[in-house]
């Protein structure tokens, strides 16, 4: 999985210990995006010696909720509200900095009703 994301980025910006902390988020969150398969419990990959044999045995996949939040018929933040800090700013849900493309800058969500 790791791979696959750093080949579509342009810029590769997130090593593999950040990108398992995201996706540990995606799986454990009390609304999850994605969940494993068969009796595992996700954790990060170990430091030493990797890579772990039941660590590669891991199968996601994705669940309702995220199939609605890829559609962009559900907002991720409102079923999964975030309180962190991260690179300085603090983020929680009355401070949802979202991406904006078309402006290409982050801007502080509106809340909607999504």
């Amino acid at each position: 999985m790791f791979s696959a994301v750093q080949a579509e980025e342009p810029a590769r910006f997130m090593g593999d210990w950040s990108f398992w902390k995201r996706v540990r988020r995606l799986v454990e969150s009390p609304r999850p995006l994605l969940e494993l398969e068969g009796d595992v419990h996700f954790y990060e990959p170990p430091k030493t010696p990797f890579p772990d044999p039941v660590f590669g045995k891991f199968d996601a996949q994705v669940t309702g909720l995220g199939i609605e939040i890829l559609d962009n018929n559900v907002d991720w933040l409102r079923q999964n509200p975030h309180d962190y800090w991260i690179g300085g700013v603090h983020l929680h849900p009355g401070n949802d900095w979202r991406w904006n493309a078309e402006r290409i800058q982050f801007l502080i969500k509106e809340r909607s009703s999504m």
